[in-house]
């Protein structure tokens, strides 16, 4: 069976489904990614066929209007041009997908990339919505996360989290949708997001949600095509024999720990020689001999810091380089608590 699968977003959206599609590949089915351009060689050492797009996430927040802009608190211009940008980006990733899509015998499509539903329904492709997040469909078993909510709260509140925030993306991504729907099909517009997600609500069309239920049990009042199937990983690329990524992110952390640990080492060796010339100044004199070197070229004062708390936290960086690690890769915890025990 031939399968496309479309993708928006950087390398941490890319990633798991590069994952899916090489588990599908393994499966015996051929398989096609849709992925920014500048990703590509990346990907194909893995073996898996990629369409590149032309839009490049990485090459736009690297322009330099795009970073003032956002540096600064313009907010009614930064919206403006988010709403520009949104029109661009919509209209050529869809474009893309598209195209990458004929001949295609299923298509599996990003939650964030739903506007495609067309290419399926046009095409009378069966399809399948992909999502790493529970973004959709909505739940009274804990808030959307999109909104800043730590906490749950009763489940008719949990369950408008999800309305509020559709309505807020609506304006901002409804507008694309619509005229390249348009554009393409000649198809009138959509009202709202939930009317374009509901779309393919009829056909059956199953949602995968890419994370563990032991992280985020399934919610009771999903239905039975939603679909929790465990996280995807991608496994590390051996070249030469030996295997890459992970061994060669914990090298690089750890030697950016133990240098970090020299450089407190070193802050606490000049911070504790000052404070000796301190104390040998005469007592009851006022006087205070500066230290060795002061005045010198380059030399610079002791920052004001707590001495024994730097030694201890070099130290602990030092002699705990795997616990670094994990922390360096942890993702920021957020925690769904049920309204409702089960």
């Amino acid at each position: 069976m031939n399968v496309t699968i479309g993708t928006v977003g950087s390398r941490g959206d890319i990633q798991p489904l590069l994952a899916l599609a090489l588990g599908l590949q393994r499966a015996g089915h051929r398989v096609r990614l849709v992925a920014q351009r500048d990703l590509e060689d990346w990907i194909r050492p893995y073996g898996a066929a990629v369409h590149p797009m032309q839009f490049s996430v990485r090459e736009f927040m690297s322009r330099p209007d795009v970073v003032a802009l956002f540096k600064s608190r313009n907010m009614p211009r930064q919206l403006r041009t988010i709403r520009r940008v949104l029109d661009t980006l919509v209209g050529g990733v869809l474009d893309e997908t598209l195209q990458a899509a004929q001949g295609a015998d299923f298509l599996i499509l990003p939650i964030t990339e739903c506007g495609g539903v067309d290419i399926a329904t046009q095409g009378r492709i069966p399809m399948a919505y992909a999502s790493l997040q529970p973004m959709y469909p909505p739940t009274r078993a804990f808030p959307s996360f999109f909104l800043p909510l730590r906490f749950s709260s009763n489940a008719r509140i949990n369950r408008l989290t999800y309305s509020a925030f559709l309505r807020m993306a609506w304006p901002f991504l409804g507008g694309s949708f619509n005229r390249w729907r348009a554009d393409r099909f000649g198809l009138p517009p959509w009202r709202t997001m939930r009317e374009m997600l509901e779309a393919r609500r009829g056909f059956g069309t199953p949602w995968l949600f890419a994370f563990s239920p032991s992280v985020v049990p399934k919610p009771p009042d999903w239905e039975d095509f939603h679909h929790i199937t465990g996280y995807w990983f991608l496994d590390a690329l051996r070249i030469g024999g030996r295997r890459t990524g992970l061994c060669d992110f914990s090298k690089a952390v750890r030697r950016r720990c133990i240098s970090a640990s020299g450089a407190c080492a070193t802050r606490i060796r000049r911070a504790r020689h000052e404070r000796r010339c301190a104390r040998s100044a005469s007592p009851g004199s006022g006087a205070w001999s500066p230290p060795a070197g002061a005045g010198s070229p380059g030399w610079k004062p002791a920052p004001k810091f707590s001495s024994s708390t730097t030694f201890r936290t070099a130290g602990f960086f030092r002699a705990w380089p795997p616990l670094c690690i994990t922390a360096a890769r942890a993702p920021p915890a957020r925690f769904f608590v049920p309204a409702r025990r089960v």
